[in-house]
């Protein structure tokens, strides 16, 4: 017999007597599925901050197209040469008055004292050297983490 059949033969021989797993081949199986999970589940949380993250701000950009519709259909009917310089204008009783640091509403864009999550605040400026144009910026600030902020701009003919 050969060096290399008795080498051989000696490892298939430790091959066969080997019944089951020893501890040490458990737990390297047990510690790489536990960190499988843990990827999986760190992931899934980073997933879910992100989903709610776009939810807020597509609401925003919604509330803030709102306040730009609102403006325009105001636009149709009456004059906005008074808003310009007022901070968040409102049409009250056919006077523009100022609503001063905007309103907060909430995601639905109720104004309201509680569960109001958006600040919304507007300006309606006039475009220089356009007659009847006007620059219409509205504004929506959150706090999520740190203040939040979705710039509208858009012009409003007359």
């Amino acid at each position: 017999m050969t060096l290399k059949q008795y080498f051989w033969g000696a490892i298939v021989k430790c091959v066969r007597n080997q019944t089951g797993f020893s501890l040490i081949e458990s737990m390297i199986a047990i510690t790489l599925l536990t960190m499988g999970v843990l990827g999986v589940t760190g992931l899934t949380s980073s997933i879910m901050d992100h989903n709610n993250d776009s939810k807020k701000t597509s609401i925003a950009v919604t509330l803030g197209q709102d306040k730009i519709e609102y403006i325009r259909d105001i636009a149709r009917t009456s004059s906005l040469t008074s808003a310009n310089g007022l901070d968040s204008p409102d049409l009250v009783a056919s006077v523009w008055t100022t609503t001063a640091g905007g309103e907060n509403v909430d995601t639905e864009g109720n104004a309201a004292t509680s569960g109001q999550i958006f600040n919304r605040s507007w300006t309606i400026t006039p475009v220089t050297g356009q007659f009847f144009m006007y620059d219409l910026v509205v504004t929506m600030t959150w706090q999520d983490g740190g203040t939040q902020t979705q710039v509208l701009n858009t012009q409003v003919g007359q």
